[in-house]
């Protein structure tokens, strides 16, 4: 949009990978903060924003800003006003979401046909307003070579040069299932010598913080094959570098870019059979699907 001549405005929480992306691309950029102790704020903010920069289109993601950005918006002069709804998580029938989705915008985007036909017969909702895009993916050319990209991760983790790899790429939370993949990867480890598993995202400490005493005993005492990378710009050469990249969502999911990557770098994917994973995997054909942690 900005190379059709499209001006880009973020409004965001401050030290999220959006917030820096929009720094680093030079966009103008408004921290928000979206939690609920800050709503009312927050809704003031945006008034003021909308009014001061006429925007063309609002695109909301997330249900925090959502519910806030869509009521700043209502019955301002805004054309064309998107809920990007990114997750398979059922919505219920309630009388403020029907007001969300049917009155405060006018476009809802998802990513998965799962989502888009659960939006439409619980919400009631036209069939024309609800639309599923997939996740797009911008690829490098070439893609990175894999033993050049194994080379690199071995000395990233200084281990040995022979090591091989089983990765997660994503947010790292519970709710991805970070901590089923650790404990499944544990319970094999022995059954597949040299192997290292390889954590890539943001979230780390507050992921650690959110377990039990003992799970974080377990990971330290496998720290040795199992590590954490912490958020990275650029996640192609760990797909490159990986044996099969593992996504373990326990409840909801929409088109799961990271699969999406891996799948194009020719990386074998396995993935919990939770919403839009089963619209990209064919079970048994373009990767594994399975059920329960």
């Amino acid at each position: 949009m900005e190379e059709k001549g499209h001006t880009i405005v973020i409004a965001a929480p401050p030290n999220t990978p959006l917030s820096r992306k929009a720094i680093s691309r030079k966009w103008q950029y408004f921290p928000v903060q979206f939690t609920s102790r800050t709503m009312l704020k927050d809704f003031l903010t945006l008034k003021k924003l909308y009014v001061k920069i006429k925007p063309d289109i609002l695109n909301t993601h997330g249900n925090s800003d959502s519910k806030v950005a869509l009521a700043a918006a209502y019955q301002s002069p805004i054309p064309c006003s998107i809920l990007s709804r990114h997750i398979s998580a059922d919505v219920s029938p309630t009388w403020y979401n029907k007001l969300l989705y049917q009155k405060l915008c006018t476009h809802i985007f998802t990513t998965a046909d799962y989502t888009t036909l659960h939006l439409k017969i619980a919400l009631e909702l036209d069939g024309n307003k609800v639309i599923t895009i997939p996740s797009g993916i911008n690829p490098p050319v070439p893609l990175p070579d894999r033993d050049s990209s194994i080379n690199a991760l071995t000395k990233e983790l200084k281990v040995a040069p022979d090591a091989k790899f089983i990765g997660y790429v994503g947010r790292v939370s519970i709710d991805k299932g970070v901590m089923d993949i650790i404990n499944g990867f544990i319970s094999v480890a022995e059954k597949i010598p040299g192997y290292h598993l390889v954590i890539v995202g943001d979230g780390e400490k507050g992921f650690l913080d959110d377990l039990d005493s003992s799970s974080r005993a377990l990971i330290r005492k496998h720290s040795s094959i199992i590590h954490f990378t912490g958020f990275r710009e650029n996640t192609w050469p760990y797909y490159s570098a990986f044996d099969c990249k593992l996504l373990a969502s326990r409840e909801v999911e929409g088109i799961s870019q990271s699969i999406l990557e891996a799948m194009f770098s020719l990386c074998p994917v396995a993935a919990s059979r939770v919403g839009g994973n089963m619209d990209i995997i064919s079970h048994g054909e373009s990767g594994i699907l399975f059920s329960g942690r």
